[in-house]
């Protein structure tokens, strides 16, 4: 016959030696995009005298999968973590690179591979509308009209950041 110990008394069991973890993860991202500032140009309200190929940049397509904080790492006590990365999107909408941002400072932790690796997997389920050229030329009355679009790669930065919540207990008395 098996029995069963509840939690709180194994927690306080097991406190004494490795300590009862009650620590929680959590990660959020942002696009950094300097070379974008304000908002794009609405190419309906060209008035165009000439051709011009203008850049329509990547969509992301929600909902982006957010990277789950390395259990690992959890117990640490690391502190807050953010890590920039820049990647790029392919002309088929997916992520193809992930490489070192030099878009936002960053202080490296003796923890960032499996902050990586966490990055990295989320990024892999990432889909995007893949960025555009296209090539506008002049009408008489109205709005350019659209000659062709070609998808294109495009790269932009990502600003990662990882933090914890809750406690670590380690079974001795607080003074």
């Amino acid at each position: 016959m098996r029995r069963f110990i509840p939690f709180s008394l194994f927690c306080a069991v097991v406190s004494f030696s490795a300590g009862c973890q009650h620590r929680t993860g959590s990660a959020s991202f942002e696009f950094i995009d300097p070379t974008h500032i304000g908002p794009p140009t609405d190419a309906r309200k060209l008035k165009l005298k000439v051709g011009t190929t203008v850049f329509v940049d990547a969509k992301p397509i929600e909902p982006l999968t957010i990277p789950t904080y390395p259990p690992s790492v959890l117990a640490t006590n690391v502190g807050p973590t953010t890590i920039a990365v820049s990647i790029t999107v392919g002309a088929d909408g997916r992520v193809k690179e992930v490489n070192p941002s030099f878009g936002a400072i960053a202080f490296r932790s003796r923890y960032d591979d499996e902050f990586q690796k966490a990055i990295e997997a989320a990024l892999a389920t990432w889909r995007f509308e893949p960025a555009q050229r296209a090539q506008l030329e002049p009408s008489k009355d109205g709005p350019p009209i659209v000659q062709s679009t070609t998808d294109t790669e495009t790269s932009f930065d990502v600003l990662f950041t990882f933090t914890t919540s809750g406690s670590v207990s380690t079974g001795f008395p607080k003074k």
